[in-house]
Formats: structure tokens, sequence, C-alpha cells
């Protein structure tokens, strides 16, 4: 004997809304996945957009300290303003004595310095093109003031560099008073 299976009429209505049921949570997960996708481009493009703006930023901020950089490398200084003085001779580089300069005179203070004043230093020895014989001094200024992260070392020619006590006018001095007499 066979057994056939014979549908009702509550199984028939039990299998269309079934289907339909099927149906609907299938359009809504399809519609759910289309709105993720969705979501997911628009979150990609704000990352895309937030890392350019990053990366533009930080060109700017690079530029500007290149642009400073250069700029500290050409002015003059006071003699006031020197740390110490490299000697070049033949085969040596500016960085390794400006270093030993810098941590000379900062002492103790070195360490938590260093991180800011390495890059400074290191930027202004490279741009220099040393020749034996020639002599360059390690100067403390302050690149960006604005910043107020203190004071930072770099290397500059010592033809850069100047001797604010001789550019002044020596004063008469009057040695009697009573005789208007001026000697200078």
């Amino acid at each position: 004997m066979s057994e056939k299976e014979i549908n009702t009429q509550d199984q028939d209505d039990f299998l269309k809304k079934a289907a339909l049921r099927a149906g609907a949570v299938s359009g809504l997960i399809a519609v759910g996945v289309g709105a993720a996708a969705i979501g997911q481009n628009i979150q990609r493009e704000q990352s895309h957009d937030i890392i350019q703006a990053t990366e533009t930023a930080q060109q700017a901020s690079l530029n500007t300290y290149n642009d400073s950089i250069e700029a500290a490398i050409n002015a003059t200084y006071d003699s006031n303003q020197v740390v110490g003085e490299i000697n070049v001779s033949q085969g040596s580089n500016l960085i390794d004595p400006a270093l030993s300069i810098v941590e000379a005179n900062l002492g103790n203070d070195y360490e938590a310095a260093a991180a800011r004043t390495y890059e400074p230093l290191a930027d202004s020895a490279k741009a220099q093109n040393p020749q034996p014989g020639e002599t360059y001094s390690v100067v403390s200024v302050d690149i960006d003031p604005a910043q107020n992260n203190g004071q930072e070392f770099i290397v500059v020619d010592s033809d850069k560099i100047y001797n604010s006590s001789a550019e002044t006018l020596p004063s008469p001095v009057i040695t009697n008073a009573s005789s208007n007499e001026i000697q200078g």
C-alpha cells in the first residue's frame, strides 16, 4: 500500500504563509545586507576623508618644519648662542660631534630633551656640506616659538656667527668730570 499525502486547506494555508514569511525575511535580509554595504561604503569614504585630511595636515606641518629649519640654517646668530664648535677634518661628519656638544651642554636634561632636539640637529647637519678645514657652530635657538617647547640645537656655518659686543659702538669715557675732557 502506498500512502498518499493529502493536503488539507489548513496545511495549504500554513505552507503559503510560511513561504510568504520566508520571502519577506529573505527580502529583509537582502535590504539589511544592502544597507550594511551602503553603510560600509559611507564609513570607508569618511575614513578616507579623515586619512586624507590627516595626511594633508602632516604634509603642511612637515613643509613648515622644513621651511623653519632652512630659515634657521640661513639665519645669523649672536656668539652668545653658540654652545660649541666643530672643526671639520677629512672623513668626519657633523652629527656625531654636534650630538656630543648638545649632550655636554644639556647634561642630565639630555635624555628628556633628546627626542625634541635630535631631529633639528640632524637635519641641520645633513643640510651642510662640510669640507676639511671649515668650522661649524652648534647654536641654541628656539626654531618654533609658537610651540613653546624650548630651545632646539642646530648646526650652522661659523660664517653665520657674529659677535654682538664688537658691533656696539663704545661709549665715551669721561676721565675728569670737572675739565669736561672726553676720551674715546
